[in-house]
């Protein structure tokens, strides 16, 4: 089975971590992006390139009484690192190694990825649908009907869902992969359309992050009939307002409360943890179910060790980082 997957010129990480689950990835096939176990997939840049921490802000963390009351918190956003024994300076390198990773370990790769694809379109005769450009259902005709020439484009749509306006999405992705850190991420709104400034019919960049990180997530969990559409990640383990959570002992869930400005909060059971509204709001999301995870789980989340013997995302939360990478 593993010939009917090789390419004669490339093939993207989607593809490799796909078929490397099921054992139908040869190990000399060309990979765009080869996710190392060992050390997240990526490497620190130099002092020079590295992202500078915004400074601190004393009014950063939210108190009760600017609590939402529609989704009360148990534990404030002042409380909530506090109470699992994270402190800012560690929550601080925490946040630039994520930011770190969501830049070379999804979007640059993506974004290589929708350009060599948009190549394949015009090489298999199918020119006149460009991702970027075509609607998803054009691009979804096109991977059934040549499935077997471009492999990967099906694994590619769905880090293209979050918008019917495929033009702003796929712009965003390039904007926030074209540099180190997503340096031109902002969290209460996204880029300029058409000369024009974002506006509120448009995904938000928050939105946008936190969608590529949880299709990521998807692409790593295994098969579940439960969830036929493959979501398995963002239907268990994400919700956002309108629909509200069911209070449960088992629930672990990043929780958006607020579409714009975008906001999260983290549940576990049936109990809600805020975290500091403003820039590092979803990052924090992130890396405290991370955190949660690894402390309460033992860094398994189902059947898939997010560990060294894993994917190893739990390195983004390692003091050790540096060493990992080397």
């Amino acid at each position: 089975m593993a010939s009917r997957y090789k390419y004669t010129k490339e093939i993207s990480y989607f593809a490799y971590f796909t078929n490397r689950k099921y054992g139908i990835v040869s190990e000399r096939e060309p990979v765009v992006f080869s996710y190392n176990r060992s050390g997240v997939g990526f490497h620190l840049p130099s002092r020079r390139q590295q992202y500078q921490l915004a400074s601190r802000s004393p009014q950063s963390p939210s108190l009760r009484k600017d609590d939402d009351p529609d989704y009360p918190a148990k534990y404030s956003a002042l409380e909530s690192w506090l109470k699992v024994n994270v402190n800012r300076d560690e929550l601080e390198r925490w946040i630039a190694n994520l930011r770190n990773w969501l830049s070379q370990a999804i979007f640059a790769p993506i974004v290589k990825q929708i350009h060599f694809l948009n190549k394949e379109l015009h090489r298999v005769g199918h020119g006149e649908v460009q991702i970027g450009e075509s609607s998803i259902a054009s691009l979804k005709q096109v991977a059934i009907l040549k499935s077997g020439q471009l492999p990967t484009l099906n694994q590619l749509i769905p880090y293209l869902e979050l918008s019917s306006n495929q033009e702003y999405v796929v712009q965003r992705i390039k904007d926030l992969g074209g540099g180190g850190y997503i340096k031109d991420f902002r969290w209460d709104k996204g880029g300029d359309y058409k000369g024009k400034k974002w506006d509120k019919e448009l995904p938000s960049d928050s939105a946008l992050v936190m969608h590529m990180f949880c299709t990521f997530m998807d692409s790593q969990l295994p098969p579940d009939p439960k969830y036929p559409d493959g979501k398995t990640f963002t239907t268990r383990y994400f919700m956002k307002t309108p629909d509200k959570p069911d209070l449960k002992k088992d629930n672990i869930l990043m929780f958006q409360t607020k579409i714009t400005p975008a906001h999260y909060k983290i549940i576990l059971g049936d109990d809600t943890w805020d975290l500091a509204k403003g820039r590092s709001n979803m990052f924090q999301a992130i890396l405290f179910f991370l955190h949660h995870i690894r402390s309460k789980h033992n860094g398994m989340l189902g059947r898939v060790n997010l560990g060294p013997a894993g994917i190893n995302l739990l390195a983004l939360i390692k003091d050790d980082l540096q060493q990992l990478l080397e």
